[in-house]
């Protein structure tokens, strides 16, 4: 079974709010994450993470974010990630 085919539960709680800054929209967000897994009959994973979308243009916006993973049945138990994206949207 590879890791795509978790037979588990997820859920995530979502904090976000939107600000205007002149013609532009900076969005900074937090967000809290647990995975259940029935293998495990467990709660196995948490994620948190914090972040920021700055819309540079209608088309693009450009999102850093930081990422905290612990994971109890992993041979890596925890995980730091900071990252950035970019994202298009096309009319």
């Amino acid at each position: 079974m590879g890791p795509w085919q978790n037979p588990g539960y997820r859920n995530r709680l979502k904090l976000e709010r939107s600000f205007r800054m002149g013609n532009r929209t900076l969005t900074p967000y937090t967000h809290a994450e647990v995975f259940y897994d029935w293998r495990y009959n467990a709660f196995h994973r948490q994620r948190y993470g914090a972040g920021a979308e700055f819309e540079v243009s209608e088309h693009f916006v450009v999102e850093a974010y930081y990422l905290r993973q612990q994971d109890s049945r992993s041979s890596m138990r925890g995980m730091n990630v900071g990252g950035l994206a970019l994202q298009f949207y096309f009319p």
